[in-house]
Parts: C-alpha cells; sequence; structure tokens
C-alpha cells in the first residue's frame, strides 16, 4: 500500500523549517478556529485528501465509485487502447472492485492518521499541563499534526457535489478571518519537530489546542465514509489501519504503521 504515487503526507512539499520559534498571532488562530468550528462545521483538507468527497452513505460512495469509473474509461474503446474487446470488458468491470478499494486504503489512512493526531495531541497537552516530560516520537507526532492543519489551512481543496473545486474561494475566506494564522501553524509545527520544547509554549497550546479540534473533525468526517465503502462494496476488506486504531495510544507509536513526515 505505501507506494511513493500515496498521498502520505512525507511525500508533500514542506516549506523550509525555520531557524527561529515563529511569532504566531494566537487571537487570529482562535478565531479561525471558531469559524471552523462553529460557521464551516467541516475539516479543511487539501489535495493528497480532498478529492475523496462523497455523501456517507451507500448511495454515495456508489455514486463516487462509479463517477470514478466513468471518468475512467471516458472515450476509451477496446481499438484505442490495443486490446481484444473480451480483455477490455474485463477490464472495465474489475475496475469498479479496485477503485473501491483503493478509496477504502486511502480514507482508512486519513483515518486512523487523524485518530492518531487527535490522541497525541491530547496526550501532549496532558504532559504539558501536568508538568511531565513529552516522549521525543510523542512531540514529533504532536508537532506534525499542528503542521499538517497549517498546510492544509493554506492549501485548501473543497470540492462540491458536482466535482468542482472551490478551494481557492475558501482560501480567500481563511486569509480573511485568520490572517497569518495558516502559515504561523505550519511554520510553527515545522520548527517544533526540531525544538519540541516549543510546544510547551502558551504559542504551542493554542496550536496544539486548534489542531486537536481539527484531528476531531477529520475523525468525524473519515469515519462514516470508510463504513459506506464497506457497506457498498462488501468484497472490499478493511485494511490493516482500521485494526491498528484498537490499540492503544503506547501500543500504536510503538510500530511503524504509519511514517509521518
Amino acid at each position: 500500500m505505501r507506494q511513493p504515487e500515496f498521498p502520505f503526507a512525507k511525500y508533500r512539499n514542506w516549506g523550509e523549517t525555520p531557524e527561529n520559534k515563529p511569532d504566531i498571532d494566537t487571537d487570529a488562530i482562535l478565531s479561525l478556529a471558531d469559524w471552523q468550528a462553529k460557521t464551516f462545521k467541516r475539516p479543511i483538507r487539501d489535495d493528497l485528501t480532498g478529492y475523496y468527497s462523497f455523501h456517507p452513505s451507500l448511495n454515495g460512495a456508489t455514486g463516487y465509485v462509479n463517477r470514478a469509473h466513468a471518468r475512467l474509461f471516458a472515450g476509451k474503446t477496446a481499438i484505442s487502447e490495443g486490446l481484444s474487446e473480451e480483455v477490455f470488458s474485463g477490464n472495465k468491470l474489475r475496475q469498479p472492485k479496485h477503485i473501491a478499494e483503493n478509496a477504502e486504503s486511502a480514507i482508512a489512512v486519513f483515518w486512523a492518521i487523524s485518530q492518531t493526531r487527535r490522541d497525541v495531541l491530547a496526550q501532549t497537552l496532558a504532559n504539558v499541563s501536568d508538568g511531565k516530560e513529552v516522549p521525543h516520537t510523542q512531540a514529533m507526532w504532536a508537532a506534525n499534526a499542528v503542521a499538517d492543519y497549517g498546510h492544509c489551512l493554506q492549501y485548501p481543496v473543497d470540492i462540491d457535489h458536482a466535482g468542482k473545486n472551490h478551494g481557492s474561494e475558501l482560501a480567500i475566506v481563511i486569509k480573511r478571518i485568520g490572517g497569518s494564522a495558516a502559515s504561523d501553524l505550519e511554520n510553527f509545527g515545522l520548527f517544533a519537530e526540531v525544538e519540541p520544547g516549543s510546544l510547551e509554549s502558551y504559542d504551542g497550546i493554542v496550536a496544539m489546542e486548534a489542531s486537536i479540534a481539527e484531528q476531531e473533525r477529520r475523525c468525524d468526517f473519515w469515519s462514516p465514509r470508510h463504513q459506506a465503502i464497506l457497506d457498498a462494496f462488501p468484497g472490499v476488506r478493511p485494511s490493516n489501519e482500521v485494526l491498528y486504531m484498537r490499540l492503544s495510544l503506547s501500543e500504536l507509536l510503538s510500530i511503524d504503521f504509519i511514517e509521518i513526515a
């Protein structure tokens, strides 16, 4: 499953890691978090996650796969593909399940990452509140969650039911409400990966609190869509990432089931 072309954060073109601790506008971050919680009410997705968009129902999942199948074979014939009619028809019949399997695999990973980030951020905030040391691996996950949230806020993808991307309009709204909050979060997260102690600052606490709310939204978004794919395509088996979510946080962080950026 984990191939270079698969959309993992480690293949994202991150910005440069700041040499000094970034000054972040905590008021702007709080304003943006308030708008997202009360008005937008959805996670912010980017070009890695934004194209898995469908209503979380059997019909929604089936429609998503059918639309993807139609796009894949639009204008193609056995002759244009240099195949016999039998082989071409066989390929066409197998593709819906293949598309559904790919969607399940991607959504399972996005869901697992969101849940792990949520739990890591919660534990890190608890460690900071109690004055306890934050383990290195835990700090790396927490910092990555902050950076990822900021990156998605800067480059949002917002697909409507017709398949049109309204990401550029959403980016304008995010900038208007949050000012520099998006870039602040990404830069702070990248810096915290190098200097994890910065997570214990007030800036770090605000960044993590905003990021944990985002992970909650992502879990609520991906979970029903994953179930919808399984309901619509009974032949698709759940990925290992779904099974890993039954483990405790300490067990999860002790295995290399998902490699983060």
